[in-house]
């Protein structure tokens, strides 16, 4: 077409109403990833976002309402089927039960499932994009009545990726997965992702995403489909703020003043004996790192399924979760992934010359139990001082650059973590456990037994 005559076209579609959606049809239909990129931009722009959902997964269904304050950075989140609301901000995570209580959880990342959720409808393209920086050149696009159509078309190992990103992130909180260091074992099958853009105003108007997996050695496949449907952009009015009205310690991890609920006698035992076989499963899957463990001490209540499933997510997630917290802490100092996966091998291999020894465990109420547990750790501060002693040592003889003083560090504290050869004193600690129905039991705070016990 003449350049001419092209731009006297375009003029003239300005001169008419509604020109600028008339243009970006023309100029973005062809072209996926230029949708997108208006849809980021779009979205970049909002204040408040109002999201109704559906998650169906294998064995349960959540369905329910966000009301998400971009600008203020706070959320309001409503679960139907655990009749839950949840406030989440900078600061804190809140929660609502039905009773009409209200308990602080903090940054335990118990709700990292949710809070996956509201990152995801913040932004669904930065989302993805942060996961993929080259996503936009990975999808189909169709153009219906006033909506565009986006459907994925990555390749395998592309949605392999995807799947095993959004699936750590649901379960751990982190947002920077990377697959360098992946510990999930598990295998992507299946990932479909669906956008439904308004071609007038770019915005998300649907996300249809469905993944399936299964983890190594897990009979069953996990199937989830969600449907993300935007309802409202900008106007969402005020969020329903929540006050915390259970005091720190008297919720479902209440400390040994929580006050009792009846329990028969025998249930009491059973709990008691349960919630104990549950901490030491716990305890041999994460310090110890012994799968098989865990299943063989686990209560006898739990399903077969669930021993094995829990056990292997236990150990992976345990190593995984330090070998980021250490990236994080690394960050910009040059240190390989390979050092900090020789440094979580040398730690854990220090935590596996540790003893412990469940000594009680008692019923505060009918879902909530204290088990002590007799440990004799490994001395982290002397691993530290005297690494710190041997770099220093080190680089009064050589001339280290800045990169070469880190990586001196990380060998030394390799080779520390490795020698460790004695433990302290035995000290006890209470680990807070609760049940959470039948054959389910939950340790809310690892830290409970690893900081101060295991590690001191």
């Amino acid at each position: 077409m003449n350049k001419n005559i092209l731009c006297i076209f375009i003029i003239s579609i300005f001169l008419l109403g509604g020109c600028a959606a008339a243009l970006d049809s023309i100029l973005t239909e062809s072209s996926p990833s230029e949708v997108l990129r208006k849809a980021e931009e779009a979205h970049s722009e909002l204040t408040g976002v109002e999201v109704s959902f559906v998650e169906d997964y294998t064995d349960f269904t959540d369905t329910g309402s966000m009301v998400i304050d971009i600008a203020g950075n706070e959320s309001y989140v409503t679960l139907d089927e655990d009749n839950l609301s949840i406030y989440i901000n900078d600061d804190d995570t809140l929660v609502e039960n039905s009773s009409g209580e209200v308990e602080s959880w903090g940054d335990s990342g118990v709700f990292a499932e949710v809070e996956n959720m509201v990152a995801l409808d913040k932004n669904p393209l930065t989302y993805y994009k942060d996961i993929d920086n080259d996503i936009y050149d990975k999808f189909d696009l169709e153009k219906e009545k006033n909506q565009y159509i986006l459907t994925y078309t990555g390749s395998k190992d592309d949605a392999k990726h995807l799947g095993k990103a959004i699936t750590f992130y649901q379960l751990t909180g982190f947002d920077d997965f990377d697959e360098t260091i992946d510990l999930l074992d598990m295998e992507v099958k299946e990932f479909d992702l669906k956008l439904v853009i308004n071609s007038a105003s770019f915005l998300v108007e649907k996300i249809e995403q469905q993944l399936t997996y299964k983890f190594e050695d897990d009979p069953e496949d996990t199937e989830i489909n969600i449907v993300h449907q935007f309802d409202e952009y900008d106007d969402i009015g005020e969020i329903v703020r929540l006050e915390a009205t259970v005091a720190d310690g008297e919720g479902l991890n209440k400390n040994d003043s929580g006050e009792k609920k009846d329990l028969k006698e025998e249930d009491k035992e059973l709990y008691e004996k349960e919630a104990a076989e549950y901490v030491e499963a716990l305890i041999q899957a994460t310090v110890f790192q012994d799968a098989d463990e865990f299943i063989k001490k686990a209560p006898k209540s739990m399903s077969e399924e669930d021993k094995k499933a829990e056990a292997e997510v236990q150990r992976d997630f345990f190593k995984d979760i330090y070998v980021q917290n250490t990236k994080d802490n690394m960050e910009g100092t040059g240190v390989t992934d390979k050092e900090i996966s020789d440094l979580a091998d040398a730690f854990l291999k220090a935590l596996s010359t540790t003893k412990y020894e469940i000594v009680d465990s008692e019923a505060m109420s009918d879902e909530d139990f204290v088990v002590t547990v007799s440990i004799q750790g490994i001395d982290d501060s002397k691993v530290y001082q005297d690494t710190e002693d041997q770099l220093y040592d080190a680089v009064k003889k050589e001339n280290f650059s800045e990169d070469e003083i880190f990586s001196k560090n990380m060998e030394l504290l390799i080779k520390n973590y490795k020698e460790v050869d004695s433990l302290l004193d035995p000290v006890e600690v209470k680990v807070d456990v609760t049940k959470e129905g039948e054959g389910s039991y939950l340790v809310m705070m690892q830290d409970q037994f690893l900081v101060g016990g295991f590690v001191q």
